[in-house]
């Protein structure tokens, strides 16, 4: 039984939203959730600002990618994403979050499922597959970690592909907070999402004319942004603050 419902599940998971009806059908659908999985792929190779090209998104029972490059309004899913009702359950969010502001605005509250990994005493920026894998014992695919997602049209592989990287959030949340309560450190998940909640969000600013950000910039910039939320976490950090 248990095998039967897998697979129904998952073809029911594989299909793209690019017409408004269906955003704002999908969108209703998940404001009723107390949580639903958030992830996105975008493009960023040698521009200085990020492009949105797929938006992810699960509850318990379905699934759905968003086309932002089909669908000109998000205001439907704008309206989930800022909901304080709903939690947003993402995998080292920073950058989805940079990249969905100026389509969706502020998302927030925010679950982020690296943040309370590192908490279990995981590797503190351990990747979303690894963490399935050591959690849910899932082996996730890594065939298309270099597509280009502004093509069109997404073959069925593609979209299975990044429909994964929603599908195992909820479940990773829920394991992760269960970890948490037998180590006695749901206080500290609390307090760094509510610290990150907080946090006034990212704006970017106006590029030089001709500005490009070269393959070395981005790594040093994400280098540099890596570092400061190890040194915040670190014991250390919080016995001074």
């Amino acid at each position: 039984m248990g095998r039967i419902v897998q697979v129904i599940l998952r073809i029911r998971l594989q299909r793209i939203v690019t017409k408004a009806p269906d955003l704002a059908a999908l969108a209703a659908r998940l404001a009723a959730e107390p949580r639903v999985g958030l992830d996105t792929e975008f493009l960023r190779e040698r521009t200085y600002r990020a492009q949105l090209c797929l938006v992810q998104l699960s509850s318990p029972g379905d699934a759905a990618c968003v086309d932002p490059l089909a669908l000109t309004d998000l205001t439907p899913l704008a309206g989930v994403l800022a909901s304080s009702a709903v939690i947003k359950v993402m995998h080292a969010s920073r950058q989805d979050l940079e990249v969905l502001m100026p389509s969706t605005g502020l998302v927030r509250p925010v679950f982020d499922t690296q943040i309370a990994a590192a908490l279990t005493g995981l590797p503190a920026q351990i990747g979303y597959a690894e963490a399935v894998r050591r959690l849910l014992g899932q082996q996730l695919a890594k065939s298309h970690t270099r597509t280009d997602w502004s093509r069109r049209p997404l073959s069925s592989e593609q979209l299975e592909y990044a429909l994964d990287d929603v599908r195992y959030l909820l479940p990773l949340a829920a394991r992760l907070e269960e970890e948490l309560g037998r180590l006695g450190r749901l206080e500290w998940l609390a307090e760094e999402l509510s610290s990150g909640a907080s946090a006034a969000p990212w704006t970017p600013t106006v590029p030089a004319a001709g500005f490009s950000m070269t393959p070395c910039c981005a790594r040093s910039s994400c280098a540099c942004r890596a570092r400061s939320r190890r040194w915040r976490r670190s014991p250390g950090c919080r016995r001074r603050s």
